[in-house]
């Protein structure tokens, strides 16, 4: 899961957004398949670490960031924040990898 901060500065329609990665990355043991319902092939809390620890963070963060960032541009114009007062809105993102490294936010 991943973290962003969507900030609208005071007298602005503008929204900028901030990626937090001290998030967490949950994973499977095994293959999943839908209707495999063992442990390993289940995503599980006892299974977490700190997103900034993966080793895969340096390779996979920027189409990470691209995904999120095409999400945001998507719905943005539904945001419409108040243009008379700063605000702020947290979203927490999940994404799916596959083994081959494609990736989609769920």
């Amino acid at each position: 899961r991943l973290y962003i901060a969507c900030v609208s500065p005071p007298g602005s329609s503008r929204l900028d957004w901030y990626f937090f990665c001290g998030g967490y990355l949950v994973a499977a043991d095994g293959p999943y398949g839908k209707h495999d319902l063992s442990p390993l092939a289940q995503i599980t809390k006892d299974r977490i670490m700190e997103f900034n620890a993966w080793d895969g963070l340096d390779e996979y963060e920027e189409t990470m960031r691209e995904l999120v960032t095409e999400m945001l541009c998507a719905v943005q114009p539904r945001l419409a924040p108040p243009t008379s007062q700063a605000c702020f809105e947290l979203f927490g993102v999940d994404l799916a990898m596959t083994e081959e490294g494609e990736m989609w936010i769920i």
